[in-house]
């Protein structure tokens, strides 16, 4: 297949731990459909984007195929692991059989469901030139460190200072080398560092939230029946 590629991975493993009841996040209704329909219509909407494969926590597939009839792009459907970091690199080594290392391989989160055709484009191009990208926005708050809780330990340079979102590119052989190290981290972009690469930064936004909350929700539901 063609080494250059442009796969997208989404996630949909969460759990409903800080939302109570029994329904992961990313099936809740939002609007008339499930959250993690707003981040995949992008995707499948991108002209950048190739292939999807959807990684679902186990017992949600079904629901899951109910709600992607109308979606064109969706080349698989996988089963995920007991972490974001064990269904990511079940995903990767699924990819692996069928792409080359150059492919390129966007990470994205389906609890992110603002996710704009711009990231997606400028992802694929960073990565393109550079291997590996992270979306990202500069941190507008002060920043310290603390050893053990209690005292401020030192602080760190705003300035400088980023706050990592979602998606992340990069090529399929640099990420499935990071993973298969693993070290525990779940940020996709430092794990690449990890091996010492160049990450490009694409610029994200306030309104690429994650959906952490009770009150990241609302705030979501309220902004899609606008």
């Amino acid at each position: 297949m063609d080494k250059q590629a442009h796969i997208a991975i989404y996630l949909l493993g969460g759990s409903s731990v800080r939302f109570g009841g029994d329904t992961p996040k990313q099936l809740i209704p939002v609007d008339g459909k499930p959250l993690f329909v707003y981040a995949l219509k992008t995707l499948d909407e991108s002209e950048e984007v190739d292939s999807i494969y959807l990684v679902v926590k186990e017992g949600t597939k079904e629901e899951v195929e109910k709600e992607i009839g109308g979606f064109h792009k969706i080349e698989g459907i996988l089963i995920g692991g007991e972490t974001r970091e064990a269904s990511v690199k079940k995903a990767l080594d699924a990819l692996a059989s069928h792409y080359g290392e150059d492919a390129l391989v966007l990470i994205q989160d389906a609890d992110r469901p603002n996710l704009s055709l711009r990231m997606i484009q400028e992802n694929y191009e960073k990565a393109s030139l550079l291997g590996a990208a992270v979306t990202a926005i500069p941190c507008s708050d002060s920043l310290f460190l603390s050893e053990g809780g209690n005292l401020v330990s030192t602080y760190l340079n705003r300035a400088e200072a980023y706050l990592a979102q979602t998606p992340q590119t990069f090529r399929l052989g640099w990420i499935k080398e990071a993973h298969e190290r693993q070290d525990g981290s779940t940020d996709d972009a430092s794990k690449v560092f990890s091996l010492g690469k160049n990450i490009g930064i694409v610029l994200g936004g306030t309104s690429n939230y994650k959906i952490n909350t009770r009150e990241d929700l609302e705030r979501f539901k309220k902004e899609a029946s606008k």
